[in-house]
């Protein structure tokens, strides 16, 4: 899943590539996702530690802010709950 904002926008470009495995329409997908995760910016300040100088100093020592496994953004982790489709 990818966001991006824009400065000055309200509205926040989300972008989820499935592959064909989700039993839910993209526009599905966008709703529940807008539903249940917090997508301002604000939040994701707080989301990713943004405001952590540390955060910095390990990007600039990764050099790859896009992949580096250490990265808050990069890390697989569940901010949904489980949908019940049945």
């Amino acid at each position: 899943m990818a966001l991006s904002y824009t400065i000055g926008k309200e509205e926040v470009g989300l972008n989820i590539v499935t592959n064909g495995t989700s039993s839910l329409s993209q526009t599905d997908l966008e709703k529940v996702i807008r539903f249940q995760i917090p997508l301002g910016i604000r939040d994701t300040i707080q989301k990713f530690d943004l405001r952590n100088p540390k955060l910095y100093r390990k990007i600039v020592e990764d050099s790859d802010y896009f992949h580096g496994g250490g990265l808050p953004w990069n890390s697989v982790r569940e901010l949904v709950r489980p949908l019940d489709l049945a």
